[in-house]
This record gives C-alpha cells, sequence and structure tokens, in this order.
C-alpha cells in the first residue's frame, strides 16, 4: 500500500472516530440497556487476558464518630483459566498477590504500622 493510500485511510478512520463521537445524542431504554449490559458482559467473559487500573477509597468511621477516607490505587492483571497478579498501594501499605493456579502468594512491601 503506497504512503498516499495510508494516509487517506488513516484520514477516513480518525474521521469516523470523530462522527461517532461527535453524533446525536442517544437514548437507550430499559431493554436496551438490559442488552448493552449482556453484550458486555459476555464480551469480558469471552476475553483470556484482562488488565485494568482502580482507585478506591476506604472509609472508616472513628470511635468518636469522625469519618476518615483512605485512598488505594492499585492494577489487576487475570489470564484465564488461573492466572491472577494484583498490586495496591495506599492504605497505608503497598501489597502485591500472585496467583498462579496452584498457590496463592502475597507480599507486603511495606510495614502496615511502624512505631
Amino acid at each position: 500500500m503506497s504512503y498516499r493510500h495510508h494516509k487517506m485511510r488513516s484520514g477516513l478512520a480518525v474521521a469516523a472516530i470523530l462522527l461517532a463521537f461527535t453524533g446525536p445524542a442517544v437514548q437507550a431504554d430499559e431493554t436496551d440497556a438490559k442488552q448493552i449490559l449482556l453484550n458486555m458482559s459476555d464480551y469480558l467473559a469471552a476475553e483470556q487476558n484482562l488488565v485494568f487500573d482502580f482507585d478506591a477509597a476506604l472509609e472508616v468511621v472513628t470511635t468518636e464518630s469522625q469519618n476518615l477516607s483512605i485512598a488505594v490505587s492499585g492494577t489487576v492483571a487475570l489470564s484465564r483459566p488461573d492466572k491472577l497478579h494484583v498490586t495496591r498501594t495506599g492504605g497505608f501499605t503497598e501489597i502485591e498477590m500472585i496467583y498462579n493456579g496452584k498457590q496463592l502468594s502475597m507480599l507486603g512491601k511495606t510495614p502496615v504500622f511502624t512505631l
């Protein structure tokens, strides 16, 4: 394929993406929403490898009724049928967990509490 044809195809692809995101708003009713959720679930169930990052907040209420929010983040990597690698940072510790199909290993990379 020539450079000119490649450039033209790239331009058409960008135009299609822009039209998809700038087109008229689409609204789904309950039936459509259920079908979209089912399609998404089927897609994820069929994937052999998944990797995603997460951010979360752990909410804690002290004995003095004070609300504390502890931020944590991490990564999950799943390779079906039996491999899992999880990291978590925050909440006063850094943890790594690995499952190889037979054994689960956890490593606390930082101490939970220091005095």
